[in-house]
């Protein structure tokens, strides 16, 4: 079976079914079909509409494939500073830096010393 590796841009998001479609500008700006967004480890974390992706594809068909995900770039550097970096979605993350574990949302940020530290006042 041969495949091609492909880039484009997300046009739609499918978070129900976990698919998206692919903008390919190489082709067009020709669509992709609905195909599945690459699962690291059961997480589940889809691209944002926009989101420059990359995709392996086989067969005949504009649904045949996998996208695979984002990847580092100028338009789309890697957070700075950070041994670890994971964007959660809807304005949350978790980091690590220096031994130091943080969990970030709307409402500010903790690391995990601090909450043992006020477990142990209880």
């Amino acid at each position: 079976m041969d495949c091609d590796v492909e880039y484009g841009y997300v046009n739609t998001v499918n978070a129900q079914n976990g698919t998206v479609t692919i903008m390919q500008p190489d082709k067009n700006g020709s669509i992709s079909g609905e195909m599945p967004f690459f699962s690291h480890c059961g997480e589940f974390k889809l691209p944002a509409i926009g989101s420059m992706v990359v995709a392996v594809k086989w067969g005949k068909g504009s649904a045949n494939g996998v996208v695979l995900g984002e990847w580092w770039s100028p338009r789309n550097p890697p957070p700075a500073g950070y041994d670890f970096y994971k964007d959660t979605g809807g304005g949350t993350s978790i980091s690590a830096q220096g031994g130091v574990l943080k969990f970030s949302d709307s409402g500010g940020s903790v690391t995990v010393s601090e909450i043992i530290q006020k477990l142990s006042r209880i």
